[in-house]
């Protein structure tokens, strides 16, 4: 991690907080990596109490972990996260067809905007590109939540997105598989537009179910390369 100084930049912790989240998800900082409090203190020329702080608030988001008498370890990526993240996210999206069709057209109208842009990002050229990729998926499937206007359903869905950014973007879809998920993405935005609840909590479940049997298989195949 490169020496960035930071005694005058707001409160140590959140700045370094943002950093560390920052260097995890762009992937210089790889699952599985020890984060030495002692380094990265030197590094940003700070004490290691608010890198412990940041670390520990990284920790909660599912980035990092702690391993008793070994210290701080960007979080590896198991089938176990990623099979639960997707458990909760089809029992919120599935719940929040209804209530986002009630909302009106502008729900669909947005996430058509959205779909659209994601099938314009080819996530082989560049790390970048998986990351626009990464952080347009998660708002496409964020703007339903939203709608409903629930700030605790919105804090609990917001809870799972860091880590599903560290996963588009370490793992990004094949070519076959980002033509499954234009397709996937028109028929959600299909049924919500024909204000069609059912149509629409089916081609929201499909969708989930694919993209969290292909992320299992990327995961899967990489981790057996490494």
């Amino acid at each position: 991690m490169e020496s960035v100084p930071l005694q005058n930049l707001g409160r140590l912790s959140d700045r370094i907080y943002s950093i560390v989240k920052e260097e995890i998800l762009s992937g210089r900082l790889a699952p599985g990596q020890h984060l030495a409090l002692e380094e990265i203190a030197q590094n940003l020329g700070v004490s290691t109490t608010p890198i412990r702080d940041a670390l520990s608030q990284l920790a909660a988001d599912g980035l990092v972990e702690w391993r008793p008498r070994r210290g701080a370890y960007v979080a590896h990526l198991t089938p176990k996260t990623i099979s639960e993240i997707y458990q909760v996210r089809k029992i919120l999206e599935y719940g929040a067809a209804e209530l986002a069709i009630a909302r009106g057209a502008a729900v669909a109208d947005e996430m058509r905007s959205l779909a659209a842009q994601i099938a314009a990002i080819d996530t082989s050229a560049d790390g970048q590109a998986a990351m626009d990729y990464a952080h347009l998926e998660l708002r496409f499937h964020a703007v339903p939540i939203e709608r409903i206007e629930n700030s605790k359903l919105l804090e609990v869905y917001n809870s799972l997105s860091s880590v599903m950014i560290v996963a588009f973007t370490l793992y990004p879809a094949d070519s076959r598989r980002r033509a499954d998920v234009v397709a996937e993405h028109e028929a959600i935005v299909a049924a919500l537009t024909a204000g069609d609840a059912v149509w629409a909590r089916a081609a929201i479940y499909a969708h989930l179910e694919n993209a969290q049997a292909s992320l299992l298989a990327r995961i899967h195949e990489l981790q057996l390369c490494e």
